[in-house]
Parts: structure tokens; sequence; C-alpha cells
């Protein structure tokens, strides 16, 4: 994907700094929620990217297929594609397992509501995290941890 991006670092900063504190703020007592927790953690983070938006594309991307949400958003589906990457690789180390991605990453009608939800509440950008986990958030918190965790024990 012959794309270019300029990356403004003081955004970039202030959304990971961001990130830090919401980790700390919501990281569970309870040990045994440390899986689940790890799994939540980059939804967090794809929120805060989101949020700061710190690419801008400085050259479209070139030869790409029509319709695929890298050309519909270059800067949405690299963030996303970076917090999978992290994801994946802190899942493999952590707990020796690999990660599925759910189809609807290739959904564009989901990306379209995704930068349309997430323009007007980016906490939108933490469902969709845990959606394309293959997860159903809870679209009422989607970055709240608690709640999600108590939705889930339902």
């Amino acid at each position: 994907m012959e794309c270019r991006f300029q990356i403004d670092d003081l955004k970039l900063a202030r959304a990971f700094v961001r990130w830090l504190k919401n980790i700390e703020q919501q990281r569970p007592a309870n040990k045994t929620e440390r899986r689940e927790f790890f799994e939540f953690a980059p939804s967090l983070m794809l929120r805060e990217l989101i949020a700061e938006m710190p690419l801008k594309t400085t050259k479209p991307p070139q030869q790409l297929v029509r319709g695929s949400a890298a050309e519909f958003w270059p800067e949405g589906y690299v963030t996303t594609t970076f917090c999978l990457t992290v994801y994946a690789a802190t899942m493999d180390q952590e707990f020796h397992t690999e990660v599925e991605i759910d189809k609807v990453i290739d959904d564009l009608r989901s990306w379209w509501s995704f930068r349309e939800n997430a323009n007007e509440d980016t906490s939108y950008a933490a469902g969709f995290f845990q959606r394309v986990l293959g997860n159903e958030p809870n679209w009422s918190m989607p970055a709240n941890f608690n709640a999600r965790y108590q939705r889930n024990l339902t």
C-alpha cells in the first residue's frame, strides 16, 4: 500500500499518556481478570489514537482494492492495524495464544459506521475494536472495562 503519512509526535504522546492513565484507572484488582483486561486494553489505545489522530495522509493510497477500508480511511485503518498487531504480539507473549480477527474487519459498512460514530463519541472506537476481536461490546459504555466485564458474566 504505497501510502505516506505525517506523524504528529505531540498528538501521539498525548494519546499514549491518556491510554496509560486509563489503564491505571481501569486495571482490575482481581488477578483472575488479567487476561480479559489484556484483551480489553488495546481497545482503549484505539480510542485514544482515534481521538487524537496523530496520522495525516500525505500521499493517498495507491493500488488498493476499491472499496477497502484502507482506501476509505487510511488513517483509521493504520491505527486499527497497529493496535491489532500489538495486541496479537502481547497475547502470544503473555498467553501463548493466537488472535482471531472477525470478518467485520473487511466490511466497509462497519468502517463507515466506525468512522461516523467515533466522530461523535470516540468511545465507539473501543467498541469497534472489540467487534473486530469477535466480541459484542457494551455499546452504552464500550470503553469501560467493568461495564464490559459485568455484562459478559451474565
